[in-house]
């Protein structure tokens, strides 16, 4: 099986003035199921640069998660994981897979921008690209700016970008969460196996 890095959110609870890493359990599953290993990183870069160094990876999946620290976000430690994952895994010619969160990440990583979303939080939608679907929905902020090497392979029926790829490079993001469907679609599934080399 192949062993994936997989991001984290940060919740922050007040009450027992804790930072926390955070990753919905619905994730192991998924993974599991496509024949990938993953494996939660701490928001902490050093601790990280120290795991990369003493294990071999085969690609990174940046999950969702809170808002980028650039646009009102107080995870920075987030923000700066997500870019040494990205990093990392450009370095190395891994697949790189990003959702909602993962995918802006990606986005600010080569350049690109993002403006708020209007009515994209806790609905469903119509995308079109490489196939047709009716996705959920729960970001606030959608792509803005486009970079030269990156192009759009989903988009909503009003224009909005809900999927990118590189040109060049085995990354792709999606701005929907197949994990948080009762039941997965096989589309998108098929989707991650072809980002992570499965088939």
């Amino acid at each position: 099986m192949k062993k994936i890095l997989v991001s984290q959110r940060v919740d922050v609870i007040s009450s027992y003035g804790e930072r926390r890493d955070a990753l919905d359990q619905r994730w192991s599953s998924l993974l599991d199921s496509l024949g990938l290993i993953g494996f939660p990183v701490p928001n902490n870069p050093p601790v990280l640069s120290k795991i990369i160094k003493e294990v071999d990876f085969d690609g990174v999946l940046l999950t969702g998660g809170e808002t980028p620290a650039i646009y009102g976000g107080k995870a920075i430690d987030r923000d700066e994981t997500d870019r040494a994952l990205i990093t990392y895994a450009i370095g190395k010619g891994l697949p790189i897979f990003g959702v909602c969160r993962g995918m802006q990440s990606i986005l600010l990583y080569f350049g690109g921008s993002l403006k708020e979303a209007l009515g994209h939080i806790r609905t469903k939608h119509k995308v079109f690209g490489l196939y047709s679907s009716v996705v959920n929905s729960f970001h606030s902020l959608i792509p803005h700016t486009i970079p030269m090497d990156i192009t759009a392979i989903f988009k909503t029926e009003d224009g909005t970008v809900e999927g990118i790829r590189h040109r060049l490079m085995p990354v792709t993001g999606i701005m929907w969460h197949p994990e948080r469907e009762p039941v997965p679609s096989e589309r998108d599934l098929q989707l991650i196996r072809k980002s992570f080399l499965l088939e």
